[in-house]
């Protein structure tokens, strides 16, 4: 049995994107996997394993691209 922890991942959004963003980041949960907490305003803390990490993370960058993303901060 694998003994993986999951990775974690801070999304930051401006204030005008925030709600879009997260109906965005609840959607990608519901689809790929993992976990969603917000911590703070405008801030959301995603805690996923590596299997679930390939196609979260282009659902990621995709966001940033657009601008609803205004910062991510991985963690070890």
């Amino acid at each position: 049995m694998s003994t993986t922890t999951p990775r974690t991942i801070l999304i930051r959004a401006r204030r005008r994107s925030a709600i879009k963003l997260q109906q965005h980041l609840h959607l990608m949960v519901a689809r790929f996997g993992g976990h969603l907490e917000q911590p703070d305003a405008g801030e959301w803390v995603l805690a996923a394993y590596p299997w679930e990490w390939h196609e979260a993370g282009k659902a990621l960058g995709r966001l940033f691209d657009s601008g609803l993303v205004s910062g991510l901060s991985f963690a070890d």
